[in-house]
């Protein structure tokens, strides 16, 4: 098995960094592979740029089938694509390094070259000297989804991480749009994760001073494969689907996705998922090592740390009671409502007052076992992030408690 964290990232002027500290041990389990169509632009630069561990950089042009097609060169190089150019778009502007730019102009095609199209897949042919993706980022310009489609095989087999630049709009004459695309990853198994706005669009003939956000055109989004869909196919091979979970829990990790990655490392474990070696030292990979430290402070977390209650039924309840005296015809009315109010706030302080302490004393941690962890090996903007929401969980809780033990109705 091949323990490495391979990500292929299509369109090597686009660059993705880690989510790591840059002395993170977990960083050296990367393989990077990285692809642009147009060869003329790897320049000694750009190479010295993209390397990010052990990083290759290949130029191929990919998408759904072998076949040749013309490519795009557009006037901003950073816009290129296998599709023209919408002009229906062209009175659009946007940001750039260039500062405020026209599409019309930006996304223009300068040239056009006959380039070779070849297919993930067969990029990652078994037996061959590029392995398949665990991580596939692509940033293409509207032939995400050829390119998703050419990787039919990596999907199915090896793909757990899938972030994409995808339009909403048909900015770019033919290509699919996000919903087409979409539609297409939910029925290969993969869940939307996250999405992005990166870019606020707008006319280029406004009043002045109306300038502001734009129209959204497109979004940067994160798929993960379905945890039920490796486990289903873990008769094809156990050690493989719970390296795969392994594999799914750390990038999720990367990505703030705490609930996530525990429902894999919980079902890897029902698989009988050892982390591989007993010997933290004798692990293949660092990030197998920082797993299971994560897992065994994930359990003790449910054990001794307190799950907060759902007290939004009861604060819907009063604000009921609230309007329903206040537009009461009768004291009787009001009267009730006032002991209801009384008897559900009795209940709430004998059930929860304890617990308000221990949730303090969580707020104001220094750090728990599992933000330590993250921190141990370099993911440091999550461990801050966890310690930001934790503190914030815990002010609005008690802050829900008192608010539901003020009274009487008024």
């Amino acid at each position: 098995m091949d323990f490495r964290l391979i990500h292929h990232h299509v369109g090597a002027r686009g660059n993705v960094p880690l989510p790591l500290d840059t002395r993170s041990p977990i960083r050296g389990d990367f393989a990077v592979f990285y692809y642009d169509a147009d060869e003329d632009a790897l320049t000694d630069a750009l190479r010295e740029r993209i390397q990010v561990g052990k990083s290759s950089l290949l130029p191929y042009c990919l998408g759904a089938r072998s076949e040749k097609r013309a490519f795009h060169i557009a006037n901003d190089s950073y816009s290129s694509s296998l599709y023209p150019f919408n002009t229906k778009y062209q009175n659009f502007t946007k940001a750039t390094y260039l500062g405020q730019s026209r599409m019309g102009d930006s996304h223009a095609t300068a040239r056009q070259i006959d380039v070779d199209v070849v297919t993930l897949d067969e990029i990652c042919a078994p037996n061959g000297d590029i392995p398949a993706p665990d991580f596939l980022s692509i940033d293409v310009e509207g032939a995400e989804l050829d390119i998703i489609r050419g990787g039919a095989g990596c999907l199915r087999d090896s793909v757990v991480w899938l972030r994409s630049e995808m339009w909403i709009h048909p900015v770019y004459d033919g290509a699919a749009t996000m919903e087409v695309s979409m539609a297409y990853l939910r029925d290969a198994g993969f869940d939307l994760f996250h999405m992005a706005p990166y870019g606020e669009y707008e006319a280029d003939k406004l009043t002045f001073g109306m300038h502001g956000l734009g129209q959204t055109l497109g979004a940067e989004v994160d798929f993960h494969c379905q945890v039920d869909a490796i486990v289903n196919n873990a008769e094809n091979g156990r050690d493989a689907a719970i390296l795969k979970l392994y594999k799914l829990a750390l990038l999720t990790f990367m990505q703030g996705g705490n609930g996530l990655g525990y429902q894999a490392l919980k079902q890897a474990d029902a698989l009988g998922g050892t982390f591989f070696t007993k010997d933290n030292a004798t692990k293949p990979a660092n990030y197998l090592a920082f797993l299971e430290e994560a897992w065994i402070a994930l359990q003790n977390m449910t054990k001794h740390l307190p799950v907060f209650p759902d007290l939004g039924q009861a604060t819907h309840r009063k604000r009921e009671r609230v309007f329903r005296f206040k537009n009461a015809d009768n004291q009787e009315t009001r009267d009730r409502l006032i002991s209801e109010d009384r008897e559900e706030r009795k209940e709430i302080e004998n059930n929860y007052k304890k617990m308000v302490a221990r949730v303090h004393k969580l707020a104001w941690m220094p750090a728990t076992p599992l933000e330590t962890i993250f921190r141990k090996y370099g993911l440091v903007d999550q461990a801050n992030e966890m310690s930001a929401k934790r503190k914030q969980h815990c002010e609005n809780f008690i802050s829900l408690f008192y608010s539901l033990g003020e009274g009487p109705l008024r």
